[in-house]
């Protein structure tokens, strides 16, 4: 196990090399002037301007020496300087960042929890009237445009109900310790969390169900029925815990996703997250700003990946890595 962690680790540092190279590669190449954002309609940058600005950010190189020079940086801890902001940009993500972090990792729970039990309930009532609402509900919620359900739920429930609030983390600033505060932040939070969770439930859900389903064939199942075991210590000891095992690594590799779909969420209700920092920015060409968001969520993929692999072998036995 040792040796695999060791051999995973040293894997992880070339692969975000060659992740982040392709990210900058195309995020130079993306139609589009850094420059513009420093321009104002009414009083235009002479030419000699442009060009100070162009030298200044660096962008008289060729991209791929721009891409060392980041590199060079952000080995050293630094992830550059905004175009837009004028200022250092890890104290921009920073500020942003737990916001996010509420945001995906409620929604992230939510999914597991509801998508579970719904896809085991699935699987066992097999072309039932209940498998084939589950399964319409998947099939929904998987083709479902998130920002067209985001705008659906604020005119349903915020402005025709008025039960939930249209956009914002928090109506009115509380001390952060008050249950007032805490309270106001979830009320926030339940609609986006909502959205961004239900394609989620609806993948989970299919992917469990297929799972159960593939492990009531197994001959061991056959066996433990066999023995007279109750078709409660069968489901939950035998299929539901198996099943569950895949799930470990799709942890993991759902994390981009929700990430990327945070994005919309949060310029549909206004939530003030990495999502919605990461637009501004992407409409303002700023490149520290763009790699700085996209290489954390790279790290965060990459580390999640890692992670499901180490969490196979400790939550099965049988799986060992030499």
């Amino acid at each position: 196990m040792l040796n695999y962690i060791i051999r995973r680790t040293l894997i992880l540092i070339p692969t975000l090399i060659v992740t982040t190279f392709i990210i900058y590669a195309i995020v130079v190449w993306t139609p589009g002037n850094p420059i513009a954002v420093f321009e104002d309609p009414s009083h235009p940058l002479s030419q000699l301007e442009k060009e100070k600005l162009i030298e200044k950010y660096g962008l008289d190189k060729p991209w791929y020496v721009q891409y060392s020079n980041w590199a060079v940086l952000f080995a050293q801890g630094d992830m550059g300087r905004s175009f837009q902001w004028s200022s250092a940009v890890w104290p921009l993500i920073r500020g942003r960042i737990w916001a996010t972090v509420q945001l995906t990792g409620l929604a992230l729970i939510l999914a597991f929890i509801i998508a579970i039990p719904i896809g085991m309930i699935s699987a066992l009532k097999q072309y039932s009237l209940l498998d084939n609402v589950i399964t319409a509900f998947a099939f929904f919620g998987i083709s479902m445009p998130n920002f067209w359900f985001g705008l659906l739920l604020i005119y349903g429930f915020a402005v025709t109900l008025n039960l939930f609030p249209v956009s914002g983390m928090n109506t009115v600033p509380e001390p952060s310790a008050s249950w007032g505060f805490l309270l106001d932040r979830l009320h926030h939070l339940v609609l986006p969390v909502i959205v961004l969770s239900t394609a989620s439930i609806a993948g989970f859900t299919r992917y469990m169900r297929s799972q159960v389903l593939e492990i009531m064939r197994a001959e061991y199942i056959d066996t433990a029925r066999a023995k007279g075991l109750s078709a409660r210590v069968v489901n939950g000891k035998h299929i539901l815990k198996n099943a569950m095992l895949p799930l470990v690594t799709l942890l993991g590799l759902s994390l981009p996703f929700i990430v990327s779909g945070a994005l919309i969420i949060e310029q549909v209700f206004g939530w003030p997250g990495l999502g919605r920092f990461f637009y501004t920015a992407a409409l303002g060409r700023d490149y520290p700003v763009i790699m700085g968001i996209l290489t954390l969520t790279a790290i965060v993929t990459l580390l999640g990946n890692f992670l499901a692999d180490i969490s196979y072998a400790i939550v099965d036995p049988r799986i060992r890595y030499d």
